[in-house]
């Protein structure tokens, strides 16, 4: 909120530069969707493609069922036996605040992120007067993450105030690198390139300001769409 009051205040001083943990937030509108939460949906869902060993949300909540029945018979000195897991079970433990935690754990890198929001919310809350600062439950920091991205929310206004890159004097400033050697067709750079464009932008100057105009329509179209259309849910098991 400070960024964006900054932005506000300051447009031409200041530059919000948008890097992946700012962008990937945009999944929330349609993975966290009520319909996308549905017992009918789990299956469907496939985990990262980019990490084999990593769990799809139905078996995180069936290892997440197993441990609180394994914590339970620790905690009862009950002998542990063969554990079984029902479907009533991954039903219960369908939450939108395990679905979350599932999502920033595999698929951004940001475990504990939901546990952090807690504490935060808590003191803000404690700022305003309206509490003594103990974290808000899970579930309050869950819809939390949710509501940022909504029309109007904390997110949604940082995504369309950011640029994907500028120039300031004769530096040109992006997160993340832009000179590698992984890139499509052999290239060893991005500069020049812009999604949905066969070409190469060859002035430097012209290229950042085509790709910030892509990214505008971008954001654009999701806020106009943010959840999936029917049968894109079914597309991503194709990553």
């Amino acid at each position: 909120r400070t960024l964006i009051a900054m932005k506000r205040a300051y447009p031409k001083r200041v530059t919000l530069i948008l890097g992946n943990r700012d962008v990937n937030k945009m999944r929330f509108t349609s993975e966290l969707a009520e319909t996308e939460l549905s017992d009918e949906a789990l299956d469907d869902v496939p985990g990262p493609y980019w990490d084999p060993k990593a769990p799809s949300p139905a078996e995180y909540l069936r290892k997440m069922v197993v441990a609180e029945q394994s914590k339970a018979a620790a905690e009862s000195n009950a002998a542990e036996g063969e554990t079984e897991v029902s479907e009533e079970q991954i039903s219960q433990a369908n939450t939108l605040v395990n679905r979350l935690k599932w999502m920033l754990k595999h698929t951004m890198g940001s475990d504990g992120d939901l546990q952090r929001r807690a504490l935060e919310l808590g003191y803000i809350k404690k700022l305003a007067g309206e509490s003594e600062g103990e974290p808000v439950s899970e579930e309050e920091a869950a819809r939390s993450f949710v509501a940022s991205v909504s029309d109007g929310g904390m997110m949604t206004e940082l995504l369309d105030l950011g640029e994907l890159a500028v120039i300031i004097g004769s530096s040109l400033f992006v997160h993340g690198g832009i000179i590698g050697n992984g890139f499509r067709n052999g290239e060893d750079t991005v500069v020049g390139f812009v999604p949905g464009h066969w070409w190469r932008y060859e002035e430097v100057d012209e290229w950042v300001k085509q790709l910030n105009m892509w990214k505008d329509q971008e954001i654009a179209q999701w806020i106009a769409e943010p959840k999936w259309r029917p049968g894109a849910r079914h597309a991503a098991r194709e990553w």
